[in-house]
């Protein structure tokens, strides 16, 4: 009897400490997975919290009074994990077509003042920085800038055409209206060339302090893991004619698709978007004329094959 009241006493205590555990919460992260936190409290954390975790789970540690989990660093370099893409964009016509590092790296530190140093247009260089205050100090490593926004869209709103203006932003943040130079040899926005040879790249670290904040460490750093930024190719192109004696050469070589076969149809159906203009009006109601002078510009319905062969995707 005594045994068995010891037992179920034993019981009772262990029940009553599982009870008063924490429960383990979810974190969910930019890409929508989620990182198991143990124990029910926010994760307490210095550093610069990365954009895109559940604010809500994490608090702000004040050094030297709380005990921290997590510690967040972030830097351009070689070490870490990629967790922002980054490119420099220019305003328009300042004449380069691409920067090596060490051009963008004077320019940003102010020893290179004019574009015809690296080959542009003649015109004053004005570095500029932007963004929040984050941003702003990651831009600073490169150089402090002349020229400060408040907002990458009051950047935008700046950098007229011949403003002569370069600034490091966000590949998220890069518009139509600039341009972003390739470096190196590597065109990141574009993606043209060796994306793991590309030298701005914000890197990450996440070190555990805690128990909770080394078990949640590794599993936060893979859930920030960026990956370069993918392009959608548009192309467009001019007038298309098939016929009259576009169209008598055409059928002279028995393939409709004759006149775009090769690297041009290859080009046009390697885009995400083709565009096209056709000059043209593709019927089978009456016979087309053949080379002959006149605004006469009718097809036979097989020429659509030209336009299949090289991957348009609309014509006008």
């Amino acid at each position: 009897m005594g045994l068995l009241v010891v037992a179920i006493g034993y019981l009772g205590w262990v029940l009553f400490l599982r009870g008063d555990e924490e429960p383990a919460v979810a974190i969910s992260g930019p890409d929508g997975a989620t990182v198991v936190v143990p124990g029910g409290q926010p994760l307490r954390y210095e550093g610069p919290l990365p954009a895109g975790l559940d604010a809500t789970r994490f608090v702000a540690a004040v050094v030297g009074t709380d005990e921290t989990d997590v510690v967040f660093n972030n830097a351009f370099g070689e070490t870490g994990t990629a967790y922002r893409y980054w490119a420099p964009v220019v305003s328009l016509r300042t004449g380069i077509d691409g920067l090596t590092i060490d051009q963008l790296q004077g320019i940003a530190k102010g020893e290179v003042t004019n574009w015809s140093m690296v080959g542009g247009i003649g015109g004053a260089i004005t570095f500029a920085v932007a963004g929040p205050a984050e941003d702003v100090a990651l831009q600073q490593t490169f150089g402090a800038g002349t020229v400060t926004f408040a907002t990458y869209e009051d950047l935008r709103a700046a950098m007229t055409m011949g403003a002569g203006m370069m600034a490091i932003v966000p590949i998220s943040e890069v518009r139509p209206g600039q341009y972003a130079p390739p470096v190196g040899g590597v065109d990141i926005v574009r993606e043209s060339g060796d994306p793991t040879a590309w030298p701005l790249v914000e890197r990450l670290s996440v070190e555990g302090k805690t128990k909770r904040g080394k078990e949640t460490a590794t599993a936060l750093a893979e859930q920030l893991v960026a990956k370069p930024p993918v392009a959608t190719t548009i192309v467009a192109t001019g007038d298309v004619l098939m016929s009259r004696c576009s169209l008598t050469k055409i059928r002279a070589t028995g393939d409709w698709a004759a006149a775009v076969r090769g690297p041009m149809a290859e080009y046009l159906a390697a885009a995400d978007l083709a565009l096209t203009s056709l000059d043209a009006s593709i019927q089978d109601i009456g016979a087309p004329v053949g080379c002959v002078s006149g605004t006469n510009l009718t097809s036979p319905a097989e020429v659509i094959e030209a336009l299949t062969v090289a991957g348009i995707d609309e014509a006008t």
